[in-house]
């Protein structure tokens, strides 16, 4: 994990790393009363809400990350 600030309220955000499939994962805990659920993508337990899951997650790989920072650091040195 490189950043993790779920709350017990359903809400929050997740960012991990899997350095064996090389991707990056931001999570948008998504489970509150009120929520979406059928938005949701994730499931981190067999207690999600009529079988939708927990979290809407997007993946980028490495290789896709690394390209967007050199971007972000090419636009800052200008």
């Amino acid at each position: 994990m490189l950043f993790d600030d779920q709350n017990i309220y359903g809400g929050g955000e997740t960012i991990a790393l899997d350095t064996d499939k090389k991707q990056v994962w931001y999570i948008i805990h998504h489970h509150a009363d009120g929520d979406n659920w059928a938005a949701n993508n994730i499931c981190f337990s067999e207690q999600a809400p009529d079988g939708f899951g927990d979290a809407i997650g997007y993946m980028a790989s490495s290789e896709e990350c690394q390209a967007l920072i050199d971007k972000i650091m090419d636009l800052t040195e200008e």
